[in-house]
């Protein structure tokens, strides 16, 4: 692929650097012993269409963010708010990765065609309304996190074997959500306020709000069945750990600089 032509920056305008959370899917096949299965082609063809569709979700969100994003000072580089990329070219790809993913997930496997309709819905909300809210943000688009999950759960199973997973996908809402609250810690350090409604974040309201989200998913720990205990057993030793230990030591800095590099790859680099 030629650097810096037209087709590098139609590549690079579907932020590849974000595949890891297209592994999601896998996550959930690997959780209900699907991946044990011969239909593992089946699943890793899927979980590419997925990362497909997913290419297009974030070329609606930076269509939809085009006229904020031109005035941050890092975003106004990515491919479309730079002009690299024009609306018309986004749009159409946007209409193509999201419909490749819908069209063959409709005749492929239904219950993956409701859960990508799903999704493009919550994305939708989430840029047009509750970003504009603090804290409700992140909770709006942690249940993002659920979803990716039941896609790979549901590939080889009814939808009802969601109903033996319903703890373990509150569990994560909370820790998705919860976590997602990192990002506006990084962005108060650096006195930075990319958004009007930044500004209603403090470090003690984060604080309290994560540790409230602790409390709640110990309360909730003794409700799990035998399907999801360990895993959400693992999860609150996980997300305590990142709490008590982790951001009170250096190893949350490296955290940090890892993540902000992470973010501003897929608009420098990639």
């Amino acid at each position: 692929m030629l650097k810096n032509s037209k087709l590098d920056y139609l590549f690079k305008v579907t932020k590849p650097t974000k595949t890891i959370y297209m592994l999601l899917p896998l996550l959930g096949s690997f959780l209900v012993g699907n991946l044990l299965t011969p239909n593992l082609g089946y699943i890793v063809v899927h979980t590419i269409v997925f990362g497909i569709f997913y290419g297009g979700i974030y070329i609606l969100n930076d269509l939809i963010d085009y006229q904020y994003d031109k005035k941050d000072p890092i975003k106004k580089e990515r491919m479309i708010s730079s002009g690299k990329i024009t609306i018309t070219e986004g749009i159409l790809m946007t209409i193509l990765l999201m419909g490749f993913g819908l069209g063959v997930s409709y005749y492929t496997n239904i219950r993956m065609f409701w859960c990508l309709l799903i999704l493009v819905l919550i994305n939708i909300i989430y840029d047009v309304f509750t970003k504009k809210f603090p804290y409700i943000d992140s909770f709006w688009i942690g249940s993002t996190a659920i979803l990716k999950i039941a896609v790979g759960m549901v590939l080889l199973n009814p939808i009802s074997i969601l109903r033996e997973y319903t703890l373990f996908f509150i569990m994560i809402y909370l820790l998705g959500s919860s976590l997602g609250l990192e990002k506006k810690i990084r962005e108060l350090h650096k006195g930075q306020k990319r958004h009007f409604y930044l500004g209603k974040y403090t470090f003690k309201g984060i604080d309290f709000v994560q540790k409230a989200v602790l409390g709640i998913m110990i309360i909730l720990l003794p409700l799990s069945n035998k399907t999801d205990l360990i895993l959400n057993i693992l999860l609150v030793l996980i997300y305590a750990t990142w709490l008590y230990i982790v951001k009170k030591s250096d190893i949350k800095n490296h955290i940090y600089e890892f993540g902000e590099n992470f973010s501003q790859g897929y608009v420098k680099d990639v």
